[in-house]
């Protein structure tokens, strides 16, 4: 009772308490949701970023409060997925998928300042890329450097794929995740540097029997052994297609997880791409199937019994920065995997809104 005689509220410290047990009754339920996927299903080889960021901060969240400690105000809620799908193209003008691959070559250069004059090419890496034209008729080769590359995700994509274009740091790694984005909207062939093309008409030939064209990597000891990475060196898309899509939304996950998986190129590269390719289409990789796939192996990519691209045209020469990943320019993304610094500092911030 108070003085006055009305009686008196709950002492703070009892209130303080009750809401304590309710929030820990609230936190025990939802840490059993997010382990129950994971206690149900040990096969699979890892949770998705969502679920343990799920998982992790109800963790936080319930160490905090069995300290004692009610400013759970200031504890970050989990990171939200990437945007949903469609979202992903903001720009009103975009190519209408047609059934076919479109006649377009796609070839990047990215490097610390930015640009590329790709009118000051040595005469072979010149003919190589030529090659490309002169072997294809009809087909327009495009060029992009990290000045290009941002300003097509800036203008045609929702803002996180920029923030994660930005947020990879290896070269390499920017190169994997922007030529998925350009066939993703706009349909084509990506082709990297170096290539030189072999077989006459071999775009037509390819546009006429699939929609997409990615080749089984067997070109080191891991992609050997597993069968599950693909070659994205050469890569052919119709518009919005599914298998794009896929790898482009696992990229994004692993660049918001910082994760670095058991090899390199599972971060963003080509057996992350052979990952999206088999969440799609389970055959990719099997055994047999070399003919529907195409492969790549000693620098080259063969298809339908023919051996149709040179990976690398020029082997040694005096401008190192045209032929390794040790130049003034660039980076090494090996190096940057290893020493855990691949991604940007805040990469759990990309899908922030």
């Amino acid at each position: 009772m108070n003085n006055d005689g009305k009686p008196s509220s709950p002492q703070p410290r009892r209130l303080a308490g009750t809401m304590r047990w309710r929030a820990l009754l609230s936190l025990l339920i939802l840490t059993a949701v997010s382990l129950y996927p994971l206690i149900l299903l040990p096969s699979l080889d890892q949770p998705s970023p969502t679920a343990q960021a799920d998982v992790m901060y109800s963790a936080t969240l319930l160490e905090q409060i069995l300290r004692g400690d009610n400013n759970t105000g200031n504890l970050s809620p989990p990171p939200q997925g990437p945007p949903d799908e469609s979202l992903w193209l903001t720009s009103t003008s975009r190519p209408a998928p047609t059934g076919k691959i479109p006649r377009i070559i796609n070839k990047l250069y990215f490097q610390k300042n930015g640009r590329f004059n790709s009118a000051g090419l040595p005469e072979d890496l010149r003919q190589a890329h030529e090659s490309w034209r002169d072997l294809n008729p009809g087909y327009n080769l495009r060029y992009f450097n990290l000045v290009d590359a941002r300003r097509y995700l800036a203008t045609h994509f929702h803002p996180t794929f920029l923030r994660t274009f930005d947020c990879i740091e290896a070269f390499a790694g920017k190169a994997d995740f922007f030529r998925i984005a350009l066939l993703y909207r706009d349909g084509g062939y990506h082709s990297d540097w170096k290539q030189v093309c072999l077989a006459p008409g071999i775009l037509d030939e390819i546009s006429a029997q699939t929609d997409f064209f990615a080749a089984i990597d067997l070109g080191f000891a891991y992609a050997l052994a597993t069968r599950s990475c693909a070659a994205n060196a050469f890569v052919g898309s119709v518009p919005r297609h599914p298998i794009a899509a896929r790898y482009l939304d696992l990229a994004m996950r692993n660049v918001q997880a910082s994760s670095y998986p058991e090899n390199t190129l599972l971060a963003t590269g080509p057996c992350l791409f052979g990952n999206a390719i088999r969440i799609i289409d389970p055959t990719f990789g099997r055994e047999g199937n070399e003919t529907k796939f195409g492969t790549y192996e000693n620098n080259h990519f063969y298809y339908r019994n023919r051996t149709i691209i040179q990976h690398k045209c020029c082997g040694d020469h005096l401008l190192p920065w045209y032929y390794g990943q040790d130049w003034d320019g660039g980076n090494n993304y090996n190096i940057l995997f290893n020493e855990k610094r691949y991604y940007c500092q805040d990469a759990m911030m990309i899908f922030e809104t």
